[in-house]
């Protein structure tokens, strides 16, 4: 009898040991679907259906709710939550948030036009002809970056906010207040779906490179750099045990290794 007490003990020691070691990882990001989508969706996402898997494996839970892009990237780098859903991995934003060696997936952008609507992109400066329409707070290539910067406070630039900023974008360029909209071309394609306006933009061309998309952590959070190497080494395992390719199937997406 003594000594099945003393186990039990033991036994509920080690249990609220391990409780203990569990974190809850919040993340944050406006939707950006088919990579990070609505929270409550049997498929929130590809980022975030990664992200789960790997963390429970770690003994970790997630918190993923919707937040616009601008407030998503502040409060992760104040610490305020731990990390920002699909950021894209460039010299600028390795100085201010933690990333892992691997990418979770990758992003092309392109420029989409009001199907019937003869311009097509031939780089930065054909858009000094149109009325662009852009995100807050989105980064999206150094020349494009550029030509925003200066064009901001002019009719060339029409940049939307809020929780879901896509959407409006869309809206505009169909109703003609813009001519042209950039975004990759998953989520843009996949948001046109949703919104019942498939076949009422098309593409006007793409840039030439992919762009690698990442979870990134803040650099005030000590635990990031353990975070960002479990989801770095976790879409490696998952690619090599199949289960990838399960999560991409459900949004229609193939591997890009």
């Amino acid at each position: 009898m003594k000594r099945s007490i003393i186990v039990v003990v033991v036994l509920c020691l080690c249990s609220v040991g391990s409780f203990g070691w569990a974190d809850v990882i919040s993340l944050r990001a406006d939707p950006w679907c088919p990579y990070n989508c609505d929270p409550g969706d049997p498929h929130p996402g590809i980022l975030i259906e990664i992200a789960k898997v790997m963390f429970e494996r770690a003994g970790h839970q997630i918190d993923y709710q919707l937040l616009n892009w601008a407030r998503a990237k502040l409060e992760t780098q104040n610490g305020t939550v731990n990390g920002a859903v699909g950021m894209l991995k460039d010299d600028d934003t390795v100085q201010e948030y933690v990333f892992g060696d691997n990418e979770l997936a990758i992003a092309q952008l392109c420029y989409f036009v009001r199907d019937g609507y003869a311009w097509q992109f031939q780089g930065v400066p054909s858009l000094e002809t149109e009325v662009l329409g852009v995100i807050n707070g989105y980064g999206y290539y150094t020349e494009l970056d550029e030509y925003i910067e200066r064009n901001k406070d002019t009719d060339k630039v029409e940049a939307v906010g809020g929780d879901d900023p896509l959407k409006p974008n869309i809206n505009k360029l169909v109703r003609e207040r813009i001519s042209v909209v950039v975004e990759d071309k998953l989520v843009l394609e996949y948001t046109l779906k949703a919104m019942g306006l498939a076949g009422k933009v098309k593409s006007a061309g793409c840039v030439d490179f992919m762009d690698k998309i990442h979870i990134a952590f803040s650099k005030v959070n000590p635990k990031s750099l353990e975070y960002a190497k479990i989801l770095s080494d976790g879409v490696e395992q998952l690619r090599q045990s199949g289960e990838l390719k399960t999560i991409l199937d459900a949004y229609g997406v193939k591997d890009w290794k």
